[in-house]
């Protein structure tokens, strides 16, 4: 562990150090030419030490923020719209990006960030241009109405401003970095994924009069399709959701309205208002995930000392029991099927006619045991 050392505990171990290798130098009180010469270095040591306290310090932060990729904002420029009014006969179709303007009230200097289209309304011509400021950070506050001129405009005659300019803002300092971050780390958890999965698979079920529950959720999967397909637009999720039942429906409409219900909020009777489980400014579309039947068709060699009625049922409840722990887009292997069988106490040996290979359904999809056929030897 590092620890910091100050001048008196670095003279100090220097005079212990010079007491136990050597008896010709005997004289260590304040003001003697040995204890002078030992508290020359140790000055020096000491602001070594303080450089390298400092160093740590300011080397732990960067080194935090580049494994998280986290940035200090840079300093923004005041941005807004300005209207210019050109001469009737102005033969000006376009004012190009990087036309300079100059505020008469604030003397500041702006730039247009991107091409303006002239346009005549009632035989006025005029374009609507977003300016950006020339220099960084804060300036003097531009507002609504106020004046612009440019040289670079021909047949230029008044420009003002439409609405109040948002003023730009230096760049991040430290302390705001850093109580930035603390609130990104605090955050982490609260991913839409990982909200959006707890709600499904802990609060939405269907209960009967007597308040039982009829049908829930028993897996879930939530898929983000900007993340599988780039062309999709960010910040849309679908939950795949399903009951436990291995035929076709494996939602009904019942469990989707309540599902809908949790992440989204709701009213409940007594008129109280549910927050729902979902992130603000996000969509979730609630899909029923689609069974994909798989065959097993299996050989298996048992002991001679085993009933083959039972190792059969066996059997059949450990290929069940495995295709029932897969998850929604899971992928069914051979190698596990056969290491599931081998593990029961009797069986010598196993071959799978199907599935022959590896089975991975879907994002959407999920495993499910078709028909089972056996032959035990």
């Amino acid at each position: 562990m590092f620890q910091i050392k100050d001048f008196t505990s670095i003279v100090g171990s220097m005079i212990n150090y010079a007491k136990a290798t050597q008896s010709k130098l005997t004289d260590f009180t304040i003001g003697s030419v040995t204890r002078t010469i030992i508290e020359a270095p140790a000055i020096e040591i000491e602001e070594l030490y303080q450089q390298m306290w400092l160093g740590i310090k300011e080397a732990i932060p960067v080194a935090l923020y580049e494994a998280f990729d986290f940035r200090k904002l840079p300093a923004q420029r005041s941005i807004g719209t300005i209207n210019v009014q050109l001469l009737k006969s102005a033969s000006v179709l376009k004012i190009p990006a990087g036309t300079a303007f100059i505020s008469i009230v604030t003397n500041d200097s702006f730039y247009s960030v991107e091409d303006a289209t002239v346009v005549t309304v009632n035989n006025n011509k005029s374009a609507d241009i977003l300016l950006s400021a020339k220099k960084q950070g804060i300036i003097n506050p531009v507002i609504a109405t106020s004046l612009f001129t440019s040289d670079a405009v021909p047949s230029f005659v008044s420009a003002s401003a439409k609405a109040n300019f948002s003023n730009g803002r230096p760049e991040e300092t430290d302390e705001e970095m850093r109580y930035r971050f603390m609130d990104y780390i605090q955050n982490l958890a609260r991913s839409p994924l990982a909200s959006i999965h707890y709600a499904l698979v802990n609060k939405v079920f269907i209960t009967n009069e007597n308040g039982e529950v009829t049908e829930r959720i028993k897996q879930a999967k939530i898929v983000e399709k900007f993340i599988l397909e780039p062309a999709s637009p960010p910040g849309v999720f679908y939950a795949y959701i399903h009951n436990g039942d291995n035929g076709t429906i494996t939602a009904t409409a019942s469990l989707k309205t309540q599902t809908l219900a949790i992440l989204n909020g709701y009213t409940d009777n007594t008129g109280k208002k549910i927050i729902g489980y979902k992130a603000a400014g996000i969509q979730v579309f609630v899909e029923a995930v689609v069974n994909k039947s798989i065959d097993v068709d299996y050989t298996a060699q048992i002991n001679n000392t085993v009933d083959t009625t039972v190792i059969s049922t066996a059997i059949t409840d450990a290929i069940k029991s495995y295709f029932n722990s897969t998850d929604i887009g899971g992928t069914i292997y051979v190698a596990e099927l056969i290491s599931s069988v081998m593990a029961l106490p009797g069986v010598i040996n196993v071959h799978f006619n199907r599935p022959v290979s590896d089975t991975t359904a879907s994002f959407n999809q999920k495993n499910v045991l078709g028909k089972i056929s056996d032959a035990a030897q």
